[in-house]
């Protein structure tokens, strides 16, 4: 039986195993065997919206199969995945951050523009006409 120095778990499952163990007990992150199953899941949730977004630019003439956007967001986000210094997505974190701020512009110029002609609503604490929507 392989074991870890100074502790009594057994690593000999696999190499995989030793290096993520290896990483908990030097107060590391075993990021490099979680960061692909985390962008597995992803992959599986995402394409529908992008499918959504590409008919609705598109005036629903192209239709692109969920299959391609699994595909390109594999190749896309996979790699990036398997970075083990986080120092080096630096760039690719101030990309995101671009995205995330224009999304935040967008949603709070809409907001803005729809009290600036409707007004401000009327708000109640309690609506007894549709309280059951709000349950479930």
């Amino acid at each position: 039986m392989d074991a870890l120095p100074d502790s009594g778990v057994d690593c000999s499952i696999s190499t995989g195993l030793r290096s993520c163990l290896h990483d908990l007990r030097c107060g590391e992150s075993p990021s490099k065997p979680i960061q692909p199953g985390l962008i597995s899941i992803s992959s599986l949730t995402n394409p529908p919206p992008f499918q959504a977004f590409v008919l609705g630019v598109t005036n629903c003439l192209t239709l692109i199969p969920v299959q391609y956007f699994i595909l390109v967001q594999l190749i896309v986000f996979l790699p990036l995945a398997l970075v083990r210094n986080l120092a080096k997505l630096s760039s690719t974190a101030l990309i995101a951050d671009g995205f995330i701020l224009v999304g935040l512009v967008y949603i709070f110029g809409n907001e803005f523009s729809v009290i600036a002609q409707r007004g401000i609503a009327d708000v109640k604490l309690f609506n007894p006409k549709d309280f059951a929507l709000f349950i479930g």
